[in-house]
Parts: structure tokens; sequence; C-alpha cells
């Protein structure tokens, strides 16, 4: 018998109450989490835009992505980056879900819905210190 893929439906996701599942509103401008911290949750994006930068060794700031709603972010985590590899800010008010690491493994999520390559993409910029696609498709 052959098995479909996983699917993931966001409002399944969002709906879900529990521990390890918090949902934010922040402001214009407002840091999400910055490059260094220690990454111990995933975000989805369900208002507004974010920004995500990194700075080289060299103290130059590149832009990596701006993501919308519908994105995730900061899945570094689940893939074993310790620490978040940039910052990320909001570009205009938004509502963004953060799930806890244990949250995003019991649910499963991470199999169905994030694509590995997009967070592939976004590191490999960050560690060489270039840029990647503005917009990354999720």
């Amino acid at each position: 018998m052959r098995r479909g893929k996983a699917t993931f439906d966001p409002k399944i996701f969002l709906a879900k109450v529990g521990e390890g599942k918090i949902v934010s509103k922040y402001r214009k401008d407002q840091i999400v989490f910055s490059q260094g911290e220690v990454a111990d949750a995933v975000f989805y994006i369900q208002q507004g835009q974010v920004k995500l930068t990194v700075v080289s060794e060299q103290g130059k700031e590149a832009v990596v992505a701006i993501l919308g709603p519908g994105h995730f972010f900061g899945e570094g985590c689940l893939n074993g980056h310790p620490l978040r590899i940039a910052t990320t800010r909001t570009v205009d008010e938004c509502v963004i879900t953060r799930g806890s690491v244990e949250f995003c493994v019991n649910e499963q999520f991470y199999t169905a819905r994030v694509d590995p390559r997009a967070h592939h993409s976004r590191s490999k910029a960050a560690i060489q210190g270039g840029s990647a696609p503005k917009h990354v498709g999720g």
C-alpha cells in the first residue's frame, strides 16, 4: 500500500490549543529574534511581513529574505541549528504564531509542510554572507 504525502493545513495548526504555541502581535520594526540567540521555536506568519537579515564577520548586513502570510521562519532549530543564524524584524504590523520545537515535532507539521530547501538557501546565504532570493516560496 502506498502512502500519500502528508498535507499541511495551517488552519488546523493555528486552531490547535496547547502548550508550546503562542500567537502574538508585533509592531512595525520589532525584532522577533536576533542572530546568535538560542533557536528554540518555529514561527508562522498569519498577517504582515518580516525581513530576515544576517551580519557577516566583517559587519556587513545582508537581507536574506522577506516573508509574508503563510510562511514559516526559524525552522533551522528543527534541523539541529542551536543558534539563530539571522535576525528577523517585522516590516509592518504582524500576527505571528510561535511554536516550540516540542510542539512542532509532536504535531509533525515539519515533515508535512516546511520545505528544507527554502531553509537551506537562506542558511547558505547567511553562512556565505551573501543574499538569497528576497521572496522564498513555501
